[in-house]
């Protein structure tokens, strides 16, 4: 059983949590808690809650993992929803790229995908360039038809009441290829 927990946190991913200074301790019957931390504008934060015994061991495991992102005041966004996952491209013929993503609900529904594509590493500022309706847990794509340069993409999901994003995922750089022939189609079967 654990003798308490340390909080720690850090910006962007969980690879850059800082857990060699401990943000602030709890005792093992604490069921809530405060921390002090000035947060920077739009940035997302990762805080993790971890367990040590009672000669102050800590286990590399988490207690708890909680995603907190900014606006661009350094206020929390609350109700934002998951971000995309499994995110690729598919460069298809005719100068086709085809931008695929899954989407799995979290605490908050999306009500819409925003999508970008930008000749640079920055996509997402200014209207999307396209848009794409959510109506269930899945596999969603959308095809652009573009010129031969390097794209980079960017997808987000957003709410309906709030107009609330999430922090997006980008991906690239890909060229799309007006003479590729189409990806093959991969089929596959199992006898029994």
């Amino acid at each position: 059983m654990a003798a308490g927990y340390n909080l720690y946190y850090g910006p962007h991913s969980l690879a850059n949590v800082d857990f060699d200074t401990a943000l602030e301790s709890y005792a093992s019957s604490a069921t809530s808690g405060t921390a002090t931390v000035e947060l920077a504008p739009s940035t997302t934060y990762y805080f993790v809650l971890r367990p040590q015994n009672a000669a102050d061991l800590e286990t590399p495991d988490y207690s708890c993992v909680a995603t907190l992102r900014t606006d661009s005041l350094g206020e929390w966004v609350l109700n934002a929803p998951a971000d995309v996952i499994d995110a690729k491209a598919i460069i298809m013929s005719g100068g086709v790229v085809r931008v695929r993503w899954r989407y799995a609900t979290g605490t908050t529904a999306a009500a819409t995908f925003k999508l970008w594509y930008a000749t640079n590493e920055s996509p997402g500022s200014g209207d999307p360039n396209a848009s794409v309706t959510y109506d269930r847990d899945r596999v969603y794509f959308y095809d652009f038809t573009l010129s031969e340069v390097p794209y980079w993409f960017k997808i987000t999901a957003r709410t309906d009441e709030t107009a609330v994003d999430s922090p997006g995922v980008t991906i690239g750089p890909f060229i799309p290829d007006a003479t590729a022939p189409d990806a093959p189609t991969i089929t596959t079967s199992v006898r029994f």
